[in-house]
């Protein structure tokens, strides 16, 4: 498993230097004009991403780019956030989505737990929320860990077009937390 995801962040990472300096390659997730892009294509894109960061996915151009302070503007959402507090060893996991169009988005959070702050992090639980109005949803879970582990919260949110094709995701990751 490692192995797998080693060489799917290498990849990603060569694909992502490329993109920079050719001005926006295309990835290779892109579905084809018209298709529905399933959850299985939205995973592999999340699992190609390098173990920081933010980044934005545009599905119908290919466009793939880190989230920084100088990114254009989001197309679809005004904010994707994620963060998470720990007590104890009850962590609590915390994103939101604010949606300034009138579009459906599928918000998902993952708990993802790592034996280091800033690389190696395994999903162990995830929530998801279905938004279909404008203006800020959220979404909140506690959840008991081991301690003597790093965690994070990963927030994913994938705006759809009425007939559920998908137009652009938005990965926000947290920072991480020693519990």
């Amino acid at each position: 498993m490692k192995n797998k995801r080693l060489l799917a962040l290498v990849s990603l990472l060569l694909v992502f230097i490329l993109a920079l300096s050719a001005a926006a390659a295309p990835v290779n997730a892109q579905p084809q004009e018209g298709a529905q892009v399933t959850p299985e294509q939205v995973a592999a894109l999340v699992e190609s991403l390098p173990e920081t960061g933010s980044y934005i996915y545009n599905w119908t151009t290919g466009e793939l780019s880190p989230l920084t302070a100088k990114s254009p503007r989001l197309s679809y959402l005004t904010t994707v956030s994620a963060g998470i507090s720990a007590s104890g060893t009850t962590v609590k996991c915390s994103s939101s989505v604010s949606i300034y169009k009138d579009y459906d988005v599928d918000l998902d959070m993952e708990l993802q737990q790592s034996t280091s702050s800033s690389s190696g992090f395994d999903g162990i639980t995830s929530w998801y929320k279905s938004v279909t109005s404008t203006g800020t949803t959220s979404l909140s879970k506690s959840y008991s860990v081991s301690s003597g582990y790093y965690y994070r919260t990963e927030a994913i949110a994938t705006v759809l077009s009425s007939s559920g094709r998908a137009l652009e995701t938005v990965v926000e990751r947290s920072s991480s937390k020693k519990v």
